[in-house]
């Protein structure tokens, strides 16, 4: 009896989870002094008794586990609060970029850092103007013939080579045919399902809107289509910056015999950057492929204006950023020490096919300090980072990669290769379309010195290094960065620098003067400019107000006191 009743006993303890909290409530013994009735009324007892400490045992569990949501909790708090207060330099408000981060909507004030996105005063009077100012004849059909072009290279190269190709076909009096892209596909920066030009741009505005300066079609003639494919059309791989003169006495004979040429760019630039002033118009005509016919197509258009939509959406600016760390880049100049670790491995192999396919006469293993010093590698983005917060800009700072930002970092630019890059294709769309918006242009090389200065203490500068680098950032954004831009970028590629050709000044004379009928519309958009700062500027004091100066200051305050009160100085 004492078995069985011990087993059943065992049995429900086990099953409810409890065996070993029922244990001293009855025993064996216990059961064994009482006859089948008795016991079995025990038994009873001792099952309600069971259920009772169970119940009050799931109540003191689920105590357990609120205790532990509220410690967890309060721990999540305390951490919050000390990333708050612990930082010195890189502070960052926890719970501001986290109500940022679910897109929840934020008021859009900067406070002190609003002059950040102001824009840059000296550049103001610089408007875009690429109509050709000068005698200009318009094509005919009754030219000298088709151009057929096959383009490589990545996304950058592409969009240089095609301004060339324009300005090659009004040079040699040719109708040009949309340039075939599909051996591009391969090619960094561009997705496996690239397939043509139409693919990536608007075919019919870009015939449409060049019609008086170069006719284009979108196919051979038959007759000249078949010549083609049977190879009987001359094919010419023009060197990189090609002269004007190559293509008059090469490449034009070939053309009035045949009718019909190739023409094979491998990596942009296949006409050279500077023209002799003489042909300024066609280097008015490379503006206008780039900025004004060169339109993406519809559907990248309406994505394109989704995601600006979305980033405004908070009603804070936003900075691009572009790292200009391309593994071509990065091998040509010996950058690959820079990161000591896989990527290491793939720069050195690439930098060795460079070396076997003759694109670089250098050492494999070099040094890429050394490198660096001299500005021959990208800023690392931690190095920007620090940079930015030496700018002044709070950590909640949104930063993205887009054209159309309100301000514009380049990590790197002109990599020395004579190759486009990018980053100098949007810095010279930035200064034709909006000179005035801010467009960092910084010395590199200065920059890695002052780097190398305050390597120990990279993170707690004294306040001159942060002085130093606030002034030359700034410096960059005006005239002095125009002039370095000038004499490092022109050279290699036109588009990142069509100053003075493609612009004219309404004030100071920095190219040549603007017609009266862009002054005065240029004058009307400043007044309306200035009403609206006016009206804004007095809603942000009104809120301050309300809101008392702290308010205000608490995403700058910090940074102020870094610069200020330095305790290193």
């Amino acid at each position: 009896m004492c078995f069985a009743t011990s087993q059943q006993l065992e049995s429900v303890s086990i099953n409810r989870g409890f065996d070993a909290l029922l244990g001293p409530l009855v025993t064996c013994h216990d059961l064994a002094a009482l006859d089948p009735v008795a016991s079995a009324a025990v038994t009873t007892q001792a099952l309600a008794l069971h259920d009772q400490f169970f119940m009050m045992f799931k109540s003191k569990i689920k105590l357990v586990a609120l205790g532990g949501l509220v410690l967890s909790f309060l721990s999540l708090l305390v951490h919050m609060f000390l990333a708050n207060t612990s930082a010195e330099l890189v502070q960052y408000n926890v719970m501001t970029g986290f109500v940022e981060d679910l897109n929840i909507k934020v008021v859009g004030k900067q406070g002190a850092s609003r002059k950040l996105w102001k824009k840059v005063k000296p550049l103001e009077a610089l408007q875009p103007y690429a109509n050709p100012r000068n005698k200009y004849s318009v094509p005919v059909h009754q030219n000298n013939g088709f151009i057929h072009a096959k383009i490589f290279g990545g996304f950058e190269k592409i969009r240089s080579s095609i301004c060339d190709l324009v300005t090659i076909s009004r040079l040699l009096n040719a109708t040009l045919v949309i340039p075939e892209l599909q051996e591009s596909a391969n090619s960094k920066g561009i997705g496996s399902e690239f397939k043509s030009f139409s693919y990536l741009y608007n075919e019919d505005h870009f015939i449409v809107s060049l019609q008086s300066d170069v006719i284009i079609v979108k196919d051979l003639p038959p007759k000249l289509k078949q010549a083609r494919k049977r190879k009987e059309c001359p094919i010419f791989k023009p060197e990189k910056s090609a002269s004007p003169e190559y293509y008059i006495e090469e490449v034009l004979p070939k053309l009035k015999k045949g009718k019909i040429i190739g023409l094979v760019v491998v990596n942009g630039g296949c006409l050279q950057s500077i023209l002799p002033s003489k042909l300024v118009e066609y280097q008015r005509l490379r503006c206008r492929v780039a900025f004004h016919a060169l339109h993406f197509r519809p559907e990248i258009i309406a994505l394109a204006h989704q995601m600006l939509k979305r980033l405004q959406a908070s009603g804070q600016p936003y900075l691009a950023y572009h790292s200009g760390l391309v593994r071509d880049t990065l091998a040509y100049q010996g950058c690959a020490e820079l990161f000591q670790d896989v990527h290491t491995e793939l720069v050195q192999y690439r930098r060795a096919q460079m070396i076997k396919q003759k694109l670089v006469n250098d050492e494999l293993s070099v040094d890429s300090f050394i490198r660096k010093a001299n500005g021959l590698c990208p800023l690392m983005p931690e190095e920007v980072g620090l940079l930015l917060r030496a700018m002044g800009y709070p950590p909640t700072t949104r930063i993205y990669l887009a054209v159309e930002a309100d301000a514009f970092f380049p990590g790197f630019s002109n990599d020395g290769t004579g190759w486009p890059d990018f980053s100098s294709l949007v810095m010279g769309h930035r200064l034709y379309e909006m000179a005035s918006s801010p467009t960092y242009r910084p010395d590199r090389k200065f920059l890695a010195n002052l780097f190398n200065i305050t390597r120990d203490d990279l993170y707690f500068p004294k306040r001159n290094w942060t002085l130093a680098a606030r002034q030359h950032l700034n410096n960059s954004l005006g005239e002095e960065g125009l002039d370095r831009q000038f004499l490092e970028s022109k050279p290699i590629s036109f588009l990142s620098h069509p100053i003075p050709e493609c612009i004219c000044t309404i004030s100071k004379p920095i190219g040549q003067e603007c017609p009266k009928w862009m002054k005065d519309s240029s004058l009307r958009s400043k007044i309306e400019e200035s009403n609206e700062n006016e009206e804004t500027d007095d809603e942000m004091d009104e809120g301050q107000l309300g809101n008392s100066e702290d308010e205000g200051r608490s995403k700058t305050e910090v940074f102020e006191r870094d610069s200020e009160m330095d305790p290193n100085d």
